[in-house]
Parts: structure tokens; sequence; C-alpha cells
């Protein structure tokens, strides 16, 4: 399908366009938006198999010299534009043009919706973004205020480029090939004045960068840390000699497989009193997706399996899903040690960055991950046009605010490991 013709976006600036596609969406923006945002959640058979992809789902495009340098999915009901785009690296620039070429193309739309999205230059207004922090007061806020100061370093804070043949260097495209927003002459408004944001941090993703060797992993931990990996290694290599690290892919997964690996996580979570987090839907929805873009990584003893991770890749990103071990093997600690062996297996195949996901576990920062903390976020046209809906602003200034108390308390409990230690 062409393009939408009714609004094409042509800049001034030679080189610079965006447009508009609506359902259905031409083939080619899927590989264009798994290569950009590498992430699992941005695939079409993640979206296909979770039903998201319905005529709804609209495109918008930016280009530069041809090359495509942005794209988002979003769908649109009454005046709220949500984005489908989770789970991804987005510079805050490129968020706020965006929603620049989104509200001019539709006046009706009043606010758009992010969910779960880490938003890169949130760290300029002294949010960081790899550590845990306080989230920002909840409310409207300028998301980057300071970056004016900051952007004689764009090149160094930002780091994104377009890497289509240079997999290793970004997760995004540079912000500065999508066209600005006309500005009245003489203005000296940024980008971060144009709208009104209302954030908060609602998650993380814990993301290990995979050297090219294991050697190199090794180095990069601390030394206690990498003391502990070699221990866990030969204290499983001396209790249980039959011990066998398995990896399989996709077609060659089975669904007795993957179901062995959830009814370990399963048992363990019911031993530790907690709820267990995925429904039978959700299982064969994982199990689905598996099958096209599935890595299982398992300890198998005497041919039976005994601890195994569910990872799915994008590209050179390998995704965690779940970690299990059979609990009459704690003393090995065997999920621990088919992390280890799975970042091992990760370097061997080339991959770039190992995605451990959510939840706040010692073990990910001890293998040396890295915390990015995900953002739900409201991105208004106006203060105006926010009075139109009070019950999404007080749901948002309730999120910030549980946000806020959350990062906290993480904070005091870390402090607080590290003063034992």
């Amino acid at each position: 399908m062409q393009a939408d013709p009714l609004t094409p976006v042509r800049p001034a600036e030679p080189g610079l366009s965006s447009e508009f596609h609506r359902w259905p969406l031409p083939g080619y923006l899927w590989p264009a938006l798994e290569r950009r945002s590498r992430s699992i959640y941005c695939t079409e058979p993640h979206l296909r198999i979770h039903g998201a992809l319905t005529p709804s789902v609209e495109a918008w495009v930016a280009r530069h010299n041809g090359s495509i340098t942005g794209l988002w999915l979003f769908r649109r009901r009454g005046r709220v534009a949500r984005v489908v785009n989770e789970v991804a690296t987005e510079p805050v620039k490129g968020v706020a043009r965006f929603a620049d070429a989104l509200f001019a193309r539709y006046p009706e739309i009043d606010v758009i919706e992010l969910h779960a999205l880490h938003l890169a230059g949130i760290e300029h207004a002294g949010e960081a973004g790899t550590s845990p922090s306080l989230a920002a007061a909840p409310g409207f806020d300028d998301a980057a205020r300071g970056l004016d100061e900051a952007e004689a370093h764009e090149d160094a804070s930002d780091g994104f480029h377009d890497d289509d043949h240079h997999g290793h260097q970004s997760l995004l495209t540079d912000p500065r090939r999508v066209p600005p927003a006309p500005l009245r002459s003489g203005s000296r408004r940024h980008w971060w004045q144009r709208h009104c944001w209302q954030r908060a941090v609602v998650s993380e993703d814990f993301v290990l960068e995979l050297p090219a060797s294991v050697d190199e992993w090794l180095a990069a931990l601390t030394p206690r840390n990498r003391e502990k990996v070699r221990q866990c290694l030969r204290r499983a290599q001396r209790s249980e000699p039959p011990l066998r690290f398995v990896l399989r892919r996709d077609q060659e997964i089975s669904l007795s497989q993957v179901r062995a690996v959830l009814a370990l996580s399963r048992e363990r979570m019911r031993a530790k009193g907690r709820r267990y987090g995925m429904d039978a839907q959700q299982e064969r929805q994982l199990y689905a997706l598996m099958r096209e873009r599935g890595l299982l990584m398992a300890i198998e003893i005497d041919g039976q399996l005994r601890a195994g991770l569910l990872c799915t890749l994008a590209g050179e990103e390998l995704y965690m899903h779940v970690v299990a071990h059979d609990p009459g093997h704690d003393a090995l600690r065997l999920g621990y040690l088919c992390c280890i062996l799975g970042i091992e297996a990760a370097i061997a195949q080339g991959l770039k960055r190992f995605h451990f996901l959510w939840g706040w576990y010692d073990y990910k920062q001890r293998l040396g991950a890295q915390r990015r903390v995900l953002h739900h976020a409201l991105l208004w046209r106006s203060p105006l046009t926010a009075c139109r809906h009070p019950w999404r602003l007080i749901r948002q200034w309730l999120l910030g605010l549980r946000s806020a108390l959350r990062e906290r308390r993480m904070a005091r409990q870390l402090a607080g490991r590290s003063h034992v230690h």
C-alpha cells in the first residue's frame, strides 16, 4: 500500500521527509521497525501473536534521502493516540518530532500515550536511566530541560546513528535526521518546550552489553562476582558430572520443553509464596513466539530438564522471558548457572545484548547487566487540551506517585545490601 497522500511532510531541508500509512501497512515496515527498535516487542510475530495487528493500527515514517530514520506505530481512539512501540529506546527528541507530525496531521488529537519505553535524553534532566533513582515528581515537566546547553555534545550524549550496516553501534537513528517542527521567525523555543509531558517509571529492562569474548565479559565483572561465577561452574561439574547444557531454536523447540520450564517456574513461585505471573493464554502466546523467534537454553541431568531459560531473538538482541530451575537442585543454583551458560552461548553466537527484562534481582547486576528504566508517558498538545481529560491526568499523577515511592524503596534496599556487603 502506498503512503497516505493527504498530508505528506516535505520540509525545506533537502532529503528530509515523512509520511503516514493506514491499514494495511506495507510489508517493508516490519524489518525496518525491527532494525530501528531492536525489540522483540516491536516485531511482526510478537504483535500478530498477541492480537495487536488490527485495522486501527497506523504508522508514521520519517526518512532522510530515502532511508528510514524513524518509525512509529499508533492507534487513534477519540482524542487519544496510543503508541504501539514498546520496550525500546527512543530519543526524547525523536518522540517530540513524531508528536509534531501527528498533532499537525490530526487536529482532534489531544494527547499521545506511550508505554514501557526508555526515553533517552531524560538523563540530562537529572534522572538516570541506568541506575536506581527517584522518578521525576508527578505532573507536567519539560522532559529534558537543560538539553539546550548540551546540544553541542549531541553526538556523544544521544549516541543514535543510522546503523543499518553497523548493528553494534547503537539502538536507533540519529534524531537530527528527523525534520524539526517549523518555528516562528526569530523564535528561540527548543523542541522540549513545544509540548507538556507527564511521565513515570513503570518498569525496567536490565541489559547486558555482550562483548566479543567470554573472557572480556568475565574481566568486566567485579572480582567477587567473577569468582562466584567460577565457583558455580566448578560446583556443578563436581556434583553432577552428567550435567549437559543444550540449546534449541525455533522449530526445534517442543511444547513439552516449554511446559517443563514453565512448570519449574510455577513450582518455584509457589514454594516462595509468590503469585505465578502467566495465565494459560500468555503461555500459549510465548510458545507460539518461541516457535518463530525462540531460543531455549536448558540444563539436563541424566536426560531430564532441570533448569531452563525461555528467550526470544530480535536481530542480535536476546530477550529472556522466563528462568527456572528444579527446587531439588537449589544447592547447585542451576537457574543462575543456566544464565551464565546462556550468556556464554549468546557471546559465542555473536549476539550484542542480553535483555533480562523487568524485576529487581541481584543476579542480573552481578552478571553485569545495567538497569534501563521504562516510562509510561503522556505527551499533551497543550495544557489547555489536558483539561479535557481530568481522569487521565489523575491516573497518570497516581502512577507517577507510585513510581516515585517504588524507586525510593528500591534505592533504600540496594543501599542496605551494599552496606551489608
